[in-house]
């Protein structure tokens, strides 16, 4: 019975140190900013990502980005430091494939970029969401 007549110190209630201080808030406040920089740059990369599909032709791509690809056709090939010339059978489906084989690069490079800037995107846009609130209410506490 001795035990239960014991009374009990009371609890001292600590107050969380690093939440109070004001370094807290310049963290909360430089991610947040990073956070809206690097979203803002993703989202521009997106979107001139878009208008360059929508905008240059398939035809404009390969004439411009890669034609040495397709050029590389018409050249005449080396073999024991002979130059052997192609015939334009050989050149026409060179170029083709050639022609076949950029166009499917783009697509490629189009589908990276779009997954990569939403990727980073998403990322930061999270860091954002969870760090802001908490910037802006320990901004109203002091």
């Amino acid at each position: 019975m001795a035990l239960l007549k014991r009374k009990v110190a009371p609890k001292k209630v600590t107050k969380p140190v690093f939440s109070s201080h004001w370094l807290y808030t310049l963290y909360l406040a430089g991610v947040s900013a990073i956070a809206v920089i690097v979203m803002s740059v993703n989202l521009g990369i997106l979107i001139t990502s878009v208008w360059k599909y929508v905008l240059i032709t398939e035809q404009e791509y390969v004439l411009s980005d890669r034609a040495w690809e397709v050029r590389q056709c018409s050249e005449p090939d080396w073999v024991k430091e002979e130059k052997v010339e192609k015939t334009a059978e050989e050149i026409t489906a060179c170029e083709e494939k050639a022609t076949v084989s950029v166009l499917a690069q783009r697509s490629i490079n189009l589908k990276e970029t779009f997954i990569e800037s939403f990727a980073w995107f998403a990322v930061f846009w999270l860091l954002f969401w969870f760090h802001y609130p908490k910037f802006l209410a320990t901004r109203e506490k002091k």
